[in-house]
């Protein structure tokens, strides 16, 4: 049962990008709490007794003293959302509330596994971004390795034999010959410079802050941007989904949720929830990020109308999941082939520069 640690946002879902190791107490993997639990329970053994079990299965000892203190606080009489909550952000909003209106309609194990299900969903989603970004990536590193290495080794020490013998070169030939003569001079100053340009460029994205910082970055690309606004609208919807399925009322659910939308759609979802209290539709109120599918505002209608909205938000959640996996495929499609052409242009940028010195050369010779 050991826990495959993944970061988890202020509103207890899912994130795009895995935690690093943990570096403060513990981490609990959410998704398999809920679903761990939810099979013990189900199987018939009594709460306390089912998280003693999730204790001994845990492999760090944080993790174990988190499981150990939920057990003890359900012995001296607290209810279980109550000593979740006590454990401030490790268990998250979501979550805490679901369980907390599960305990008010005794369907505690149905409601961890459709928890568990949401959140596996959205895993392999982000499974699916990770492997679509894979082949992107490998071409990216070998393509910049390839110019690394021509422009630190090969070109340095192809122009070396000319260096001094520029007299029959262009201004311009000359000075690259020069350039390139030097480059192998200081080749470990570049080096370290490249090194360090890297690491400022990675070391932040293993903090919290760094990470979502990037989200942000990314989320104003024109590529990107539609394709992330579907993601954290499939996010809200299928937390909103799992907790009103779970007995939480539907505003309760969407102001739990809001956190997982993009930063610029949390001050409209406010607005929104203002007006959703003062008696107005759902489908009038909600962001146009989130109504921006011509779909959901129909779905929204007839959930509310019917009496279905906790079914017909985990539609809504699935819809957009579907497109967003479609525009994945469709980005890595358009991709793939722009990066290839990239690479190759400096490559064959790097050893044109190679030639043409000796290109220039050969012509100054002829009588």
């Amino acid at each position: 049962m050991a826990i495959d640690r993944l970061e988890f946002d202020a509103a207890g879902d899912l994130s795009l990008v895995r935690a690093p190791a943990a570096r403060q107490g513990a981490a609990v993997d959410r998704a398999l709490f809920a679903e761990d639990l939810g099979e013990l329970l189900q199987a018939g053994l009594p709460l306390r007794e089912a998280l003693a079990v999730m204790a001994r299965g845990l492999p760090r000892a944080a993790d174990r003293a988190s499981m150990e203190g939920l057990r003890q606080r359900l012995l001296q009489g607290a209810t279980l959302s109550q000593a979740m909550a006590e454990q401030g952000p490790l268990f998250g909003d979501v979550l805490v509330a679901l369980v907390r209106a599960s305990e008010q309609t005794s369907d505690l194990p149905a409601n961890l596994g459709r928890y568990a299900s949401a959140a596996r969903r959205l895993e392999a989603l982000r499974n699916q971004l990770v492997s679509a970004a894979i082949y992107p990536a490998l071409v990216t590193v070998v393509g910049l390795g390839v110019v690394v290495f021509l422009l630190g080794w090969v070109l340095p020490s192809f122009t070396s034999v000319l260096d001094g013998r520029t007299s029959g070169l262009s201004g311009a030939t000359a000075r690259l010959v020069r350039w390139a003569v030097a480059l192998g001079e200081h080749r470990s100053v570049w080096l370290a410079a490249l090194g360090a340009a890297l690491a400022a460029v990675s070391l932040p994205l293993a903090w919290p802050g760094g990470r979502q910082r990037l989200q942000q970055v990314a989320a104003r690309l024109p590529g990107l941007r539609p394709t992330l606004r579907l993601l954290h609208a499939s996010r809200f919807f299928a937390s909103c989904s799992t907790l009103t399925q779970g007995g939480v009322p539907a505003v309760q659910a969407l102001e739990l949720a809001a956190p997982l939308l993009l930063d610029e759609a949390r001050a409209p979802m406010r607005q929104a929830l203002a007006r959703l209290r003062a008696g107005e539709a759902l489908a009038e109120v909600l962001p146009a990020d989130l109504l921006g599918d011509p779909v959901v505002p129909r779905l929204l209608e007839v959930g509310q109308r019917t009496g279905a909205l906790p079914a017909t938000l985990a539609r809504i959640a699935v819809l957009l999941e579907a497109r967003v996996a479609r525009q994945l495929q469709r980005l890595i499609k358009l991709l793939e082939p722009a990066l290839m052409l990239l690479v190759g242009l400096g490559v064959g940028g790097v050893v044109l520069l190679m030639y043409l010195p000796l290109l220039e050369l050969s012509s100054s010779l002829q009588p």
